[in-house]
């Protein structure tokens, strides 16, 4: 699946060609990938982190940059805040937890779960849902 994914994301390719030592951070989903289709009647690739190997990771607007200039989709981000405590990501993520639902192709459906990226640190968390956890065990 991973093949056909990289084939519907042509900008990728091209990305990979024109920044030679850059390496793409993403996701392959959609139908056969797992149980989560989306919509989808084949694989695709979503895109959330780039490295470079002359200068490291780089930060989330070049990144964005660059999936915009090759067409490369992105994950969506949901929200953008700066770090008071843990009382207030404990919180955030409850709430998000709640209302993870992914509307993609028109097709409502609920979501694996989320990442929580530090923009300063580039500490990473990624929750996955307990309603993902409970649907698919």
């Amino acid at each position: 699946w991973g093949q056909r994914a990289y084939k519907n994301t042509p900008g990728l390719e091209q990305l990979l060609r024109d920044i030679p030592g850059i390496s793409i951070y993403g996701e392959v989903y959609g139908k056969g990938v797992q149980e989560l289709e989306y919509g989808m009647k084949e694989p695709h690739f979503v895109g959330f982190d780039i490295w470079k190997q002359d200068s490291g990771w780089t930060n989330q607007a070049e990144a964005l940059m660059l999936f915009s200039e090759y067409a490369i989709p992105c994950v969506p981000i949901l929200y953008n805040w700066v770090y008071s405590g843990p009382e207030h990501l404990i919180n955030l993520l409850e709430n998000f937890q709640q209302s993870l639902l992914a509307l993609r192709n028109g097709v409502s459906q609920l979501s694996e779960g989320l990442v929580v990226q530090s923009l300063e640190t580039r500490k990473i968390l990624k929750l996955v849902s307990n309603y993902y956890l409970e649907k698919v065990t």
